[in-house]
């Protein structure tokens, strides 16, 4: 089963509002949506808007992990064929937990780094800190603030609400939800 796994190196990152971004861009794909899956508590269902979809791939998940650790991380990797978002504040703490996270994945097995994302979120409106241009890792997103995705509730369905930027962010992080869960 193909499996994007969204871990969060601390709460609050924007691990859930990612997995219903991508459960939004994919929940009315012509093969199914993928099944949904997170940890207790998330309001990932409400984030999402619901879950009622027309069909369900059984070959596909999306799974908000949450505060996920490096080895836990690996583990997920190894499994088989899961690729793993790494949610992260755009701060310096959480710009040095991501790569703290990714060298851990790539001194278990660097190979493995090619199914990693890490998304740098702007949690606490707009941070000037540092993205990961050059990460150890597939792809480095960065997701502006955005108030429309700040706001509790499900995330916009009309992404013309969204500024901009964030637009663009959400159709980068689109694309690779797809890359991870289509190939």
């Amino acid at each position: 089963m193909r499996t994007l796994a969204i871990v969060s190196v601390t709460s609050g990152a924007g691990a859930s509002t990612l997995a219903a971004l991508a459960f939004a861009a994919t929940r009315d794909d012509a093969r199914g949506a993928p099944g949904l899956f997170g940890t207790g508590g998330t309001g990932l269902v409400e984030r999402c808007g619901g879950d009622e979809v027309n069909r369900v791939d059984p070959q596909s998940a999306i799974w908000d992990v949450g505060v996920c650790a490096a080895a836990d991380a690996l583990d997920l990797l190894r499994s088989g064929e899961v690729a793993v978002a790494v949610a992260a504040p755009a701060t310096p703490l959480g710009t040095a937990d991501a790569l703290r996270l990714t060298a851990a994945i790539a001194e278990g097995d660097s190979a493995l780094l090619a199914r990693v994302a890490v998304v740098q979120t702007e949690v606490y409106g707009r941070q000037r800190g540092a993205t990961l241009e050059k990460a150890p890792a597939g792809a480095v997103l960065r997701l502006p603030f955005d108030r429309a995705l700040a706001r509790p509730g499900s995330v916009p369905e009309d992404l013309r609400t969204l500024r901009r930027r964030t637009r663009a962010a959400v159709h980068a992080w689109r694309s690779y939800c797809g890359w991870a869960l289509r190939s």
